[in-house]
């Protein structure tokens, strides 16, 4: 459900549907009609909003840990790898 909806998501961006830190609300319709045709599920647009800010969330960590000394991101396994060192 992720996938399809930052796929979605980032098409939109290309379309400038953007409305600052946030998106338009046809967009979140969008999602919503193309989870209920890919996936025979129905989602309503304020939860597709909610999982849009929880990601964003968790974005943002994983940003900032990767960030830290001794941390880096691996392409291959697309996983962050840290250093014996950044454990302790």
């Amino acid at each position: 459900m992720d996938k399809i909806m930052l796929e979605i998501i980032l098409e939109e961006y290309g379309f400038g549907s953007a409305l600052g830190n946030s998106w338009k609300a046809e967009v979140y319709t969008r999602v919503c009609l193309e989870l209920l045709k890919q996936l025979k599920q129905q989602v309503h647009p304020a939860n597709m909003k909610a999982r849009m800010k929880t990601l964003k969330v968790d974005y943002f960590t994983a940003r900032e840990v990767i960030f830290q000394s001794g941390v880096r991101w691996d392409q291959d396994t697309q996983l962050a790898m840290a250093d014996v060192l950044a454990w302790k």
